[in-house]
């Protein structure tokens, strides 16, 4: 059973349940005399085509709350109750035959999920049999149908990574496409992942899902094979290198082979004063050169063990790039800067690179690092075999530490197993999970490794909508970062 710790009240409005608006007869629409039937067909008729009254009903969700991916017959095994009123205790039923197999009681939380629902825990860890199984309560009824399975976290890791595969923009879009700033030039731009509808692609998106690959792979090798089912699939390079190859592709036609700037994007607009939309590419932008820089830089150091010469290929096009960003270094963020410099520092050993980087620590050594960008770019930094200030590796570590194991606090005493916030989303759970096992990749830390699981329970179903979020639609930097989560538990 878990341990309630000093829970923290977290307060977030609860929605409006029912609301309506409603119309109806005027009164002078009324006769006051007793009419004709001819008259009394006409007044009925009127009255008829009155607005007639119209309800908003918020959807229903169970209150009873599990994963609907199911759990692995080994792990911890929780269901989350939110509501009003909580029942004292549950059952666990095989779904296949009504069999009740497991009478258990239903843990209150010390905190409320807001100010008028409580929350309880329902730990049914002891089952292991496999089958499909329900949970019933005597207040609140039933829950949605789960499994207890043998298999563990493969089989969603796999779903997760042909997720990210399925983004290609392939086969489609491949016609020469006009800039936006120029409509009579036109340049050919397929290929790369989609990142919005209408075969939109964003430079800066899909680098950053190619820069969280490639540290999925260089952090969880073991877990990235050959046979994941795509069309490279087979031919002795990881799949995961292959998908990465295949934004990488697109990155190099987003280059100016004049200016070593990159295009920002290719999105939908519009088509002269007309409301007709059509796809083109965006304009040079600082943020997408130096993502660009940053995943050209990273890829070229892995796939040298593959193919020497394309990654020789990939790190002359990051070295145009950083000569572009050097060129702009007024309008360019220090943190731009900062994250293409470490991944060129990584692959080159030069030292101008090195320069930039210890500027900007040196600037910023009071800050805590926060930032995405920060993380990777400290990984980075720590895992190079180059000269490195130890000092700031170590400041660096130790912020990033300490804000994942507060997150981890959090967690620990909400009523859903996962930090709440009312300016929290599935994107930010998504981007803890990659923090979390990052760092538990340092640390080794097994308390991480269930709050790990925690969090995929929850984006499983066990949240308040009971949604499967790894059913619905992310761009290629989420998808990325579950698919380095998974390789971790997969490992």
């Amino acid at each position: 059973m878990r341990k309630n710790g000093r829970f923290k009240k977290f307060i977030c409005l609860v929605p409006v349940l029912l609301c309506f608006l409603l119309t109806g007869c005027k009164e002078e629409a009324v006769v006051a005399d007793t009419p004709k039937s001819e008259d009394r067909e006409i007044v009925k008729k009127t009255m008829l085509e009155e607005p007639e009254t119209e309800y908003e009903v918020e959807p229903m969700h169970p209150s009873v709350l599990v994963d609907l991916d199911g759990y692995f017959f080994e792990d911890a095994k929780e269901a989350v109750v939110v509501s009003d009123s909580l029942p004292s205790s549950f059952y666990l039923v095989n779904a296949e035959t009504g069999e009740n197999v497991l009478r258990g009681n239903v843990e209150v939380c010390d905190t409320t999920y807001s100010e008028s629902l409580k929350a309880g825990i329902m730990d049914f860890s002891e089952i292991t049999e496999e089958g499909k199984y329900y949970i019933q309560t005597e207040l609140l009824g039933q829950s949605n149908v789960f499994e207890i399975k043998s298999e563990k976290y493969e089989p969603l890791f796999k779903k997760v990574f042909l997720k990210m595969n399925a983004l290609r923009c392939q086969g489609c879009h491949s016609q020469s496409i006009p800039f936006e700033s120029d409509p009579s030039v036109m340049c050919d731009v397929s290929g790369g992942w989609h990142t919005g509808d209408g075969g939109a692609r964003d430079v800066a998106e899909g680098a950053n899902g190619a820069l969280t690959l490639l540290t999925a792979y260089e952090l969880f090798k073991p877990s990235f094979s050959d046979e994941a089912g795509i069309r490279e699939s087979g031919n002795g390079i990881p799949d995961v290198i292959d998908e990465i190859r295949f934004e990488i592709e697109w990155l190099k036609k987003m280059q100016n082979p004049e200016t070593g700037g990159v295009y920002n994007s290719v999105s939908l607009q519009n088509v002269g004063a007309t409301d007709e939309k059509a796809l083109m590419i965006g304009g040079e932008s600082t943020r997408a050169t130096a993502y660009f820089c940053a995943a050209m830089a990273k890829f070229s150091f892995v796939y040298k063990a593959f193919d020497y010469d394309y990654a020789a290929d990939c790190l002359s096009k990051a070295a145009f790039a950083w000569k572009c960003l050097s060129s702009n270094k007024d309008i360019v963020s220090d943190s731009l800067m900062y994250r293409a410099a470490v991944e060129m520092y990584r692959a080159t050993g030069k030292a101008e690179y090195n320069e930039v980087i210890l500027k900007f620590l040196s600037a910023n050594s009071s800050n805590d690092f926060e930032s995405p960008e920060m993380l990777d770019g400290a990984v980075t930094y720590i895992s190079t075999k180059r000269s490195i200030n130890a000092n700031y590796c170590y400041n660096l570590m130790s912020t990033f530490m300490s804000n994942t194991k507060n997150h981890s606090d959090l967690s620990e005493e909400s009523p859903l197993l996962v930090r709440l916030g009312e300016e929290l989303d599935e994107n930010d759970y998504i981007q803890d999970l990659k923090e979390y096992a990052i760092i538990d990749y340092i640390l080794a830390n097994v308390g991480y490794t269930a709050t790990e699981k925690d969090y995929i329970h929850y984006l499983c179903g066990r949240n308040i909508l009971s949604k499967d979020y790894f059913e619905f639609d992310y761009n290629p930097s989420d998808r990325a970062k579950l698919v380095l989560l998974l390789a971790k538990l997969t490992e």
